[in-house]
């Protein structure tokens, strides 16, 4: 009795073993998450994206690189932009999505570009400031009606921040044009510059007050007429900028200022110096009391944005000041003449009228040297 009770447990302890081993195995041989391949309706949910990456990547990677020769050479980006979603169907790869955001910015189909930086994000891009970059690119495109502006200052922030290696591309008006109407634009880049990435404050400084300055088509004239023909609207300088204007910087400590400044345009720029004109005039308040005039400086600058030489060459900082008629060629070489008011009083019984007569002095003649001076031509004459 003894032996069989014993045999009979024996016999129960192998089966719970072979049962333990049954299970065992079957859960290392269990299979992973099925493989589903993508559609046309499903390559921005990043849950099917998840469940179609065992595809077949050399067919994949074959079509990508097909895409992005052809993206580059362009200029058909729509059969680009088929053929990256070709290579996403057989293999999804954060890679594709990334080149398939840079084609659809291309072709103004930004909605969608963002939903193709999301999933290239979700799947790991790298370097992942430059997806931040292209989401930047598409919420300012997108803004152009007036939305998702703090979408686009956010993304440029994250961009900077991450290290993006080209900081300056977001200074471009033409591809951020939407950005330089917001008055927190400058704080935050450069903000996130400085902090970002260890970049010289005083360098970003410069360039964020450089990229104000639209270029001006030479030759130019800038009279009576022109100043009134030209519309400052919102582009004064700020006072973060007072470092570059000598005058700006007085009125800086002044609790209630006497003037505004406004960026004018860009006259030139090389690998030593850029020349700038910006404009003076007195305030609403000033001008409720005094004629409301404006004088024009030319200023020259170091590339890193130390002052070379500053004139003042057109309008009039006063109203008995001789008004100024600035004149640039190509060659940039510059005439200033003044034009001088002299006052005239002619009474008819017992009113008085103040006539102004301007009579022209003979003009100056200036050139902008190969370091950025500002040189007059007759003085060269005598040397």
């Amino acid at each position: 009795m003894y032996i069989f009770r014993r045999n009979l447990f024996i016999m129960k302890r192998l089966s719970t073993l072979i049962l333990l081993s049954v299970i065992i195995g079957s859960c290392h041989n269990a299979p992973g998450p099925a493989y589903v391949p993508l559609t046309a309706t499903s390559i921005y949910f990043i849950d099917s994206v998840r469940m179609a990456l065992g595809g077949d990547e050399k067919a994949a990677r074959k079509l990508l690189d097909q895409a992005a020769d052809l993206y580059k050479k362009g200029p058909d980006t729509a059969q680009s932009i088929e053929l990256f979603k070709q290579s996403i169907l057989v293999k999804p790869t954060a890679r594709a999505y990334y080149e398939l955001a840079g084609a659809l910015v291309t072709t103004h189909q930004y909605t969608e570009a963002i939903q193709a930086l999301h999933v290239a994000e979700k799947l790991g891009y790298s370097p992942l400031s430059n997806v931040m970059y292209r989401y930047a690119l598409a919420y300012c495109n997108l803004s152009r009606g007036g939305a998702y502006g703090d979408s686009t200052l956010y993304f440029m922030e994250l961009a900077i921040q991450m290290g993006y290696p080209r900081p300056q591309q977001f200074l471009r008006r033409d591809l951020f044009p939407v950005v330089y109407a917001r008055v927190d634009f400058d704080d935050v880049y450069n903000k996130a510059l400085v902090a970002g990435s260890g970049h010289d404050k005083s360098r970003a400084l410069w360039d964020v007050f450089k990229s104000h300055f639209f270029p001006i088509q030479l030759p130019l004239v800038i009279d009576e007429q022109w100043i009134k023909g030209h519309q400052k609207g919102n582009n004064d300088v700020s006072y973060e900028f007072s470092k570059f204007i000598p005058l700006m910087q007085d009125d800086h400590w002044e609790r209630e200022p006497d003037n505004m400044y406004y960026y004018a345009g860009l006259i030139t720029e090389n690998p030593t110096y850029s020349a700038v004109l910006y404009s003076i005039e007195p305030t609403e308040e000033e001008a409720a009391d005094t004629t409301h005039l404006i004088a024009y400086y030319l200023a020259s600058f170091t590339n890193k944005g130390d002052i070379i030489d500053t004139l003042q060459v057109a309008g009039a900082r006063e109203a008995m000041s001789p008004f100024k008629v600035f004149s640039i060629q190509p060659s940039l070489q510059f005439s200033v003449q003044d034009f001088v008011s002299t006052p005239d009083s002619t009474a008819s019984g017992s009113d008085t009228a103040l006539v102004i007569h301007r009579s022209a002095v003979p003009p100056v003649e200036y050139r902008i040297a190969a370091n950025g001076k500002f040189e007059r031509i007759d003085a060269l004459t005598f040397r």
